[in-house]
């Protein structure tokens, strides 16, 4: 009565459509194969089941005896009750495959969705921190040409120009003292007296310029840190410019 190979559904049978949202796609594709070879199946069952049924009409339009009439008869409605009953089976089994397949590709698109859903929520999350990364980056920006405009730059020019001329006149300073040193040191061969005021004077004069030196060298520690931080502003300034670009 069945096809070759087919296994019809039946209530204690083992459900093989069950559980399907947790499987992976690849045994959902399994299954929805095996599924389809059983609607397949149905449907040569059917064509067979149509074909006993067309054999059995034709029969019963032959003209017999009464009683063997009877008997035919009988087994016809016997065996057109059973078709009924197999045809109302294999209706319910197509039924239920083909609400299996629903369900499976309903579980299936929910689990896309869902998967889509999360993607999206993350690809918020990552254009919501690239968005403020690049606002902080363009604030950062905004600061560093503030710092280093125009006018920025010409004040710090001119404390440098400010330095160095004052080094000058410190330099220049030393050399009028170190001149009067070396004219009291020539005038060592004079008397005592003279010779004592004059050391006296040598060492203020030495303490003088030891005081210039010492002020000349912080104005020059003043001018490398100055330039030093301002090359190293401007290499920030630089490095945050490429890394925008």
């Amino acid at each position: 009565m069945f096809a070759s190979g087919y296994r019809p559904y039946t209530p204690g049978s083992k459900n093989i459509y069950s559980n399907r949202a947790g499987d992976g796609a690849l045994k959902l594709a399994d299954e929805i194969g095996v599924l389809k070879r059983e609607k397949q199946n149905l449907i040569q069952e059917k064509s067979l089941l149509k074909a006993k049924i067309a054999r059995l009409t034709t029969r019963a339009k032959k003209p017999q005896s009464f009683a063997t009439n009877s008997a035919v008869q009988n087994s016809l409605e016997r065996e057109l009750h059973q078709i009924e009953q197999m045809t109302a089976n294999y209706r319910s089994e197509i039924a239920l495959i083909k609400q299996s397949d629903r369900a499976a590709i309903i579980d299936e698109l929910q689990e896309e969705c869902l998967m889509l859903h999360m993607e999206l929520i993350r690809m918020r999350s990552k254009k919501s921190e690239a968005e403020k990364e690049n606002k902080d980056l363009q604030q950062l920006l905004q600061e560093k040409q503030s710092e280093f405009s125009r006018e920025v730059l010409s004040k710090q020019k001119k404390e440098i120009k400010s330095l160095q001329k004052e080094i000058a006149l410190q330099q220049s300073r030393n050399e009028i003292i170190a001149e009067k040193v070396q004219k009291r040191e020539n005038a060592k061969d004079q008397p005592d007296e003279r010779v004592r005021v004059i050391s006296s004077t040598i060492s203020d004069l030495d303490q003088k310029i030891k005081n210039e030196e010492d002020e000349t060298e912080k104005s020059k520690q003043e001018i490398k840190r100055i330039q030093e931080e301002q090359g190293a502003r401007i290499k920030l300034l630089e490095d945050r410019l490429k890394s925008l670009n």
